[in-house]
């Protein structure tokens, strides 16, 4: 399978993502994470995925050849994936978000249902809860970039990379070195979350997936079951053996259980949620 390394713009600023498969209607828009970039997250699975789909993943601004925001808010973010669909006019995708990745996907199926017939969260998606005093000591210039500039190496150290994993064998030096070449954007996306208000619309009114890793030791299982609650007709699959990555950790199960919620949906629809029934037929 070709996977095509490419660039658009949005808004003006560049934009670097990868695409394979064919355009045959059945868009899948990949969300990374906060370590790495696009081609880290999502190589292992990218094959797989587009031999059904049209596969989009997207360094998220700041990462690996995209030109960071203005202003990075999660509002910011949630419209610059909106605008990156319309520059590739794309008029919908299914969107799959990973860890920090998982949140704006949720909030653009909350916010622009029309873009996301459905939404896969994967050992991510809840709006974070932070102190408050930390909103605070982000808005003040030094203080704040110290602080997220230590928050994140403190994400890219070899100890914390290793809990993400339950199969600590596929940690390798390469991994680790991708991981902490994007310790500076992770570090920006985190002040800017803080710094900005989170966005009111929270509930995606589309089919969700809580694809989740059951031995994460950063997102247990419990928060995949919270989420479960707060979103109507979300559906939880649990990966046994897994940690932060089941996209990197058991790649064959990930695409399984991808190929088998979208499949469902393909079938004519059985509730009425907006989004169903809306992905083509191969």
């Amino acid at each position: 399978m070709d996977i095509q390394e490419k660039t658009t713009t949005v808004n003006g600023l560049p934009v670097s993502y990868r695409e394979a498969g064919e355009d045959n209607g059945r868009a899948l828009l990949l969300i990374h994470g906060e370590i790495g970039d696009a081609d880290l997250h999502w190589r292992e699975v990218f094959p797989e995925l587009a031999e059904t789909y049209r596969v989009i993943a997207p360094n998220l601004p700041g990462y690996n050849g995209t030109a960071p925001l203005p202003e990075m808010s999660m509002s910011a973010l949630v419209d610059w994936l909106r605008d990156f669909l319309n520059a590739l006019e794309l008029e919908q995708a299914v969107v799959a978000g990973a860890s920090v990745g998982a949140l704006p996907a949720r909030l653009l199926a909350a916010a622009y249902p029309q873009y996301t017939p459905a939404i896969i969260l994967i050992n991510g998606g809840a709006v974070p809860n932070a102190p408050p005093l930390l909103p605070l000591l982000a808005r003040i210039p030094g203080i704040s970039h110290l602080m997220f500039y230590l928050l994140g190496l403190s994400t890219v150290t070899r100890g914390s990379l290793e809990a993400m994993f339950f199969d600590k064998g596929l940690m390798t030096d390469e991994f680790v070195q991708t991981a902490q070449n994007s310790a500076p954007a992770f570090a920006r996306l985190m002040q800017g979350t803080l710094i900005y208000p989170i966005p009111k619309e929270r509930t995606p009114r589309v089919p969700t997936l809580l694809l989740w890793g059951a031995d994460d030791a950063l997102a247990p299982i419990g928060d995949a079951e919270a989420l479960n609650r707060e979103i109507p007709g979300a559906r939880l699959s649990a990966v046994a053996d897994c940690g932060h990555l089941p996209q990197i950790e058991t790649t064959d199960v990930f695409v399984y259980q991808v190929n088998y919620f979208l499949d469902r949906l393909s079938r004519p629809p059985s509730e009425d949620l907006p989004g169903v029934g809306m992905l083509n037929p191969k």
